[in-house]
């Protein structure tokens, strides 16, 4: 199962707003609580193109 693309509203790591992140905790430690927003900026964040799914490429690339 995809798990990349877990959300919740907490302070993003990166930007400091309090935003919707993504909880990447089980995926990878670098992106844990990073918004859409600064995702995007890191070119981390991709949509699967099976479901259209949000979550982390790396993640996404696991079930193609």
């Amino acid at each position: 199962m995809n798990n990349s693309a877990t959300l919740k509203t907490v302070f993003c790591k990166k930007c400091k707003k309090i935003r919707t992140c993504l909880d990447t905790r089980n995926v990878s430690k670098k992106y844990v609580y990073m918004c859409k927003e600064c995702c995007k900026q890191e070119h981390v964040l991709s949509t699967c193109i099976g479901c259209g799914r949000e979550g982390i490429r790396v993640e996404l690339e696991k079930y193609g």
